[in-house]
Formats: C-alpha cells, structure tokens, sequence
C-alpha cells in the first residue's frame, strides 16, 4: 500500500502483484507494458500519465483492480479481464470521483465470464470503444457512464447495465 509521486521513466514495465492498493500520481513516462494481477491487488491512478506512453499497454487481471480518479484522460489502451478485486463490489475498472476519461480502446481479455466497468462517483466517459469478440460486459455503479467517441462492440456478448449509462453508441 502507499502513494508513488516520483517518475517512473525508462523502458521496463510496472507489474502491481500483490494485494493492497498503490498509488500513482507522477507523470510518468516509461514505454513498458503495466499489469495489475492478483487477488486483491489495485492500482489507482491520478495523473494522465501515471501508466506510462502509449507505447505499452495496460493489462488488469482477474481480481484485480484499476481505479482513475482526479478529473484525467487517459490515452492508454487497457485491458480488463473479470470482475475486480472484490466481486459485486468493485469491478475491474472503476472511476472513484471526478471526470474521468479513457480515450484508449478498452479491450475484454480471454477470462471466460463477465468483465465489470463501475463509476463509484462522478463520470467516468468511455471514449475509446470497447471491444471484444464474444465476452459479456457489465457497466454498473452510482456516478455515470457515457460512451462518448467510439461504440461499445462486444460480438456475441452481452451488455448488462445497472446504474446510469447513456449512449447511442452500445452494439450488442
């Protein structure tokens, strides 16, 4: 557990394993690939470069947790495969407060079941698309989540909405 403000630069990676929360808040820019894995395991972001460039993806595991807070827009293409670390209680992805931002493709990995997108609080906006050939996706919590740029083309998965969604753009 604890907050990381200093640069992360260079071209490794960031694996976040073990379970707690971590922090980040510099604006990093290493070009390595982020993963969070593990049971219990979260990685919350406030800055718009806390994952690093573009150049690397962002992968979130089954049971694991990314968090955005602090009204950022957050190029990175990310994975997300299940539920979260806590299940019917987070979700793989969440926006904790604020207007936050993905501009990146959201990509639902290969965890057979359902993947989770919450916003706790604030609005969380989806502007990169979400995709994948055949997984079901659950948008759920009490802020709002608006499919803003690109449609949300889940193939022959589904679409489950608890909360406040809005978009003309879901194709399920």
């Amino acid at each position: 557990n604890g907050t990381v403000s200093a640069v992360l630069a260079g071209t490794n990676g960031l694996n976040k394993t073990t379970s707690g929360t971590v922090t980040l808040t510099g604006n990093n820019s290493y070009t390595g690939a982020t993963t969070v894995s593990g049971s219990g395991s979260v990685l919350a972001i406030s800055n718009a470069n806390a994952l690093g460039t573009t150049a690397g993806n962002t992968t979130v595991g089954n049971g694991a947790e990314l968090r955005l807070s602090g009204d950022i827009s957050v190029a990175e293409p990310i994975t997300i495969n299940g539920f979260g670390a806590v299940r019917n209680s987070n979700a793989a992805l969440t926006n904790t407060s604020g207007t936050n931002t993905v501009t990146g493709l959201i990509t639902l990995g290969t965890q057979a079941g359902d993947n989770w997108i919450k916003s706790d609080a604030g609005t969380l906006n989806l502007a990169g698309g979400v995709t994948s050939p055949n997984r079901d996706l659950t948008l759920t919590g009490g802020g709002v989540i608006n499919v803003t740029t690109n449609a949300i083309n889940l193939g022959t998965g589904g679409l489950t909405v608890f909360g406040q969604f809005r978009s003309g753009r879901a194709h399920v």
